[in-house]
C-alpha cells in the first residue's frame, strides 16, 4: 500500500472521513482508475453512511480489477448487512472457491449459513475454519451460537465467557440472532441464545422481558393457546367462529351436547384471557 493510501486508511479507522475524502479527491484526480483508491473510497463513503456512493466505489474498483479481494469482500460484507442474502452467498462462494484455505472467508460464510438458518450447513463450515485456524473471531462467534441453538448450553456458556472477553463483537453477533430467531418464530432457539445473553448482561430489563415472552410462548402450560398466540387476530377470528359452528352442531344433535360444548368453550375462553398473564408473571418470580 502506497504512503498516501496508508495515510488515508489510517483517517478512515479513526473516523476522520472528511479528512479521508480530501486525500481521496486529490489521488483519485490522479489515478481515476486506482482499484485500491476506489475501495478506500468506498470505506469512507460507508463511514459517513452514504451506502449509494460506497457502491459507486466498488463499482469502478471491480470495473478497473474485477478480481479485487478487498473490494469484493467489502461488497460482501454491504450484501450481508443489508440481509440481501443470496448475492453475498454468490460473491462469498466466488471468494472460497478462490482461497479455499481461507478460514475467515469460509467462517463469514458459516454465519451467512446461521444467518439463513440453514443450521447444518452452518456447522460443517465453522468446523472447517476452526480446524484451519482455531482462534478465527468470526467462527469463534459463530461456534457459540450453533452450541447455544444446537442446546450445548453448557459448552455455549464457557465458550461465551471467553468470547466477550477476547471479542467484543461476539455479544453484537448473539443478540443479531437473538432478534432473527424471534422474529421468525424459532422461539426455543432464540430462548437459548437469550440465556446465553443474560448471563453476558443479567440487570438487562429488556432483555428479561423478552426472555420470559419466549418461555411463555413455549411453555407446555401454552400450547393450547398456540393458534391465537401463532396468528394474532386471524387465530382469535378461527376460534370464534369454531365455537360459533361447534354450538350450532351440537345442537342438532341434542341439547346436553350444546351445553357440554358451550362450557368447555368457555373454559378454553377464559383460559386463553387469563393464562398467558399468569403465566409470565409466575415465569418472572421463579426465573428461567
Amino acid at each position: 500500500m502506497k504512503d498516501a493510501e496508508r495515510q488515508i486508511s489510517r483517517l478512515i479507522e479513526v473516523g476522520r472521513h472528511a479528512e479521508a475524502d480530501r486525500l481521496l479527491a486529490s489521488e483519485l484526480a490522479e489515478h481515476p482508475t486506482d482499484p485500491d483508491l476506489h475501495w478506500l473510497a468506498a470505506r469512507a463513503a460507508l463511514g459517513a453512511e452514504d451506502d449509494v456512493r460506497a457502491r459507486e466505489h466498488l463499482e469502478q474498483a471491480l470495473a478497473s480489477d474485477p478480481h479485487h479481494f478487498r473490494a469484493r469482500f467489502l461488497a460482501f460484507a454491504i450484501a450481508f448487512d443489508a440481509e440481501r442474502f443470496a448475492e453475498a452467498e454468490e460473491i462469498v462462494t466466488g471468494l472460497i472457491r478462490e482461497h479455499p484455505a481461507d478460514a475467515e472467508l469460509i467462517a463469514w460464510y458459516a454465519h451467512l449459513m446461521l444467518r439463513t438458518l440453514h443450521v447444518a450447513k452452518a456447522r460443517a463450515l465453522v468446523d472447517e475454519a476452526l480446524a484451519r485456524d482455531p482462534d478465527e473471531p468470526v467462527a469463534r462467534r459463530v461456534d457459540v451460537l450453533l452450541l447455544t441453538i444446537e442446546g450445548r448450553s453448557e459448552h455455549a456458556g464457557r465458550r461465551l465467557e471467553e468470547l466477550i472477553r477476547d471479542d467484543p463483537e461476539g455479544l453484537a453477533t448473539a443478540r443479531t440472532l437473538f432478534l432473527v430467531l424471534a422474529e421468525r418464530g424459532r422461539h426455543r432457539e432464540a430462548f437459548e441464545v437469550g440465556r446465553q445473553l443474560l448471563r453476558a448482561d443479567p440487570a438487562n430489563p429488556a432483555l428479561i422481558d423478552a426472555l420470559v415472552e419466549l418461555r411463555a410462548a413455549t411453555h407446555w402450560s401454552a400450547l393450547p393457546a398456540y393458534p391465537m398466540r401463532r396468528f394474532g387476530w386471524l387465530g382469535v377470528a378461527a376460534v370464534w367462529g369454531v365455537g360459533v359452528v361447534g354450538v350450532r352442531a351440537a345442537a342438532s344433535w341434542s341439547p346436553a351436547w350444546s351445553v357440554t360444548f358451550l362450557v368447555l368453550y368457555l373454559a378454553y375462553v377464559v383460559y386463553a384471557w387469563v393464562h398467558p398473564p399468569w403465566l409470565k408473571r409466575w415465569l418472572r418470580r421463579r426465573g428461567f
